[in-house]
């Protein structure tokens, strides 16, 4: 086979949910679609759902169901194996596994950075690996100042890659009648994050804003605050808003399936992701896509994904998010004009050209 080869290890990606697998597939396919790329071998450790049609020269190597020593001992296998010309890894959670692989193959190694999985140390095997990736590469700039400042000022090469949008499927539009019916929204105006409610859901905020909804309703009778999104945690949040007895201004959708997601922020007046842990957070860019009014939290990335677009603010500041709430639903639901930096195609741009430093091309 001739042209280059991409080992590239993934905890989620084809077959996976949430913000972490869209940017994995995202990433793969600007991989695959260089010219110089023969394939990318792609590793998956958990696979929810079937696997999208695969782009050209992409494998998929399913090991969702092999467990932590499967998936090592099948990555193990294709370092051995070789032919490699790269290892990239998806999550930093795969730094010692991916080190190995790319030692085992004689490439260099190549790391995404997310959110706050890596703004603070973690276990030594992780730490030593990530020190020794020959490009990192994170979603934002408070990404690589947080990276680097938990390592004492470590400082890798390094290329910046904000996830992206695809604009084709998030774009403005009514809100869905279908949607209003099936949630019970008529009549009301609504308040939307979308997020996985899992084990993180402290740092996405789900709480702040169920804290700040009495106060909120008295200034709109009328608000519903929609939480897209199921989880394992999931039970905790109803239980806060049981004990608050807010069960008539909260609903929790569950999973949404990809193809109503544009809806889904469609039936948005205002969306808010009121975090503390993302690096960027791709539904902020989905819902700006969709000429949604779009609040971002000013403690972590969030505040990139909407510069010069939306507003930022802090969650936990009851008056910054009212105030911020008071300009979003009187603002116009259009598609912002900077949001075009986030096209697939910006993307694929910044990736080709990490992938050639990452070459040595």
């Amino acid at each position: 086979m001739s042209g280059r080869r991409i080992l590239a290890l993934t905890t989620d990606s084809f077959g996976g949910r949430g913000g972490i697998a869209t940017y994995a597939r995202d990433a793969i396919r600007a991989m695959a679609a260089l010219g110089d790329v023969a394939e990318v071998v792609v590793v998956v450790a958990l696979k929810p759902d079937p696997a999208e049609p695969l782009p050209p020269k992409v494998t998929l190597v399913d090991k969702s169901g092999a467990g932590k020593s499967g998936y090592a001992t099948a990555v193990v296998r294709l370092a051995l194996a070789g032919g490699f010309d790269a290892v990239w890894i998806a999550h930093a959670s795969l730094a010692p596994l991916g080190w190995l692989a790319a030692r085992r193959s004689g490439v260099r190694l190549g790391m995404s950075l997310h959110g706050s999985e890596v703004w603070r140390r973690g276990r030594l095997s992780r730490e030593w690996a990530m020190a020794r990736a020959d490009l990192v590469m994170p979603v934002s700039h408070l990404t690589l100042d947080r990276f680097r400042a938990a390592r004492g000022g470590l400082d890798q090469p390094n290329a910046i890659l904000p996830g992206a949008v695809d604009f084709a499927q998030f774009m403005p539009g009514p809100k869905p009648a279908a949607l209003i019916e099936r949630y019970g929204l008529a009549g009301r105006r609504v308040l939307l994050t979308v997020a996985r409610i899992g084990a993180d859901h402290g740092e996405k905020g789900f709480a702040r804003v169920i804290a700040k909804l009495p106060r909120l309703i008295q200034r709109w009778p009328n608000l519903v605050y929609l939480i897209g999104g199921d989880g394992t945690e999931r039970g905790q949040i109803e239980a806060q808003v049981a004990e608050a007895g807010l069960q008539q201004h909260v609903v929790i959708t569950g999973y949404i399936d990809e193809a109503e997601l544009a809806d889904h922020y469609r039936l948005a007046d205002a969306f808010i992701l009121p975090s503390s842990g993302e690096g960027l957070g791709i539904v902020l860019l989905e819902a700006q896509a969709c000429g949604i009014p779009t609040i971002a939290s000013n403690l972590d990335g969030g505040a990139e994904a909407v510069a010069g677009m939306s507003r930022a603010v802090n969650p936990d500041d009851a008056v910054a998010v009212e105030e911020a709430l008071d300009k979003a639903f009187a603002a116009p639901r259009v598609r912002p004009d900077g949001i075009g930096r986030f096209a697939i195609e910006a993307f694929n741009a910044r990736m080709s050209d990490a992938i050639d430093r990452l070459l040595g091309t």
